[in-house]
């Protein structure tokens, strides 16, 4: 499953709306269905961290990280991506309902770098 995100919140919502319908649809007909959501979700000033259950903002959030987290609170995602950009920030999020995902920083690229998307050169 792959969600775009726009800059406009009211199309942000409409997007995050219908994922989240879709989740809670397979999440209630399959439980034990694993979801794995990877994107580029551009909130750099956005701090994530997991309680044992979901991902949960720490530093400032707009309207639309709030939404977004609200989300995954619901469908009990947990945020796995950790590795930051030069600017220290993290704009790609890997969520799962899964307990055993692992994200590393990748060395053997198969695309150039991006400086606002990791792996920085080491």
């Amino acid at each position: 499953m792959c969600l775009s995100t726009s800059p406009q919140i009211v199309q942000l919502k409409l997007k995050i709306n219908t994922v989240y319908k879709q989740l809670e649809y397979f999440k209630f007909s399959y439980p034990d269905i694993t979801f794995l959501v990877v994107g580029n979700f551009n909130m750099p000033d956005v701090k994530w961290s997991n309680n044992e259950y979901y991902a949960i903002l720490t530093g400032p959030s707009s309207e639309k990280s709030k939404f977004l987290a609200e989300t995954f609170a619901y469908v009990q995602f947990i945020q796995y991506n950790f590795i930051v950009n030069y600017k220290n920030n993290i704009l790609d999020l890997v969520v799962s309902n899964d307990n055993n995902i692992v994200v590393t920083k990748c060395y053997f690229l198969l695309v150039p770098i991006y400086k606002t998307h990791p792996p920085n050169t080491p």
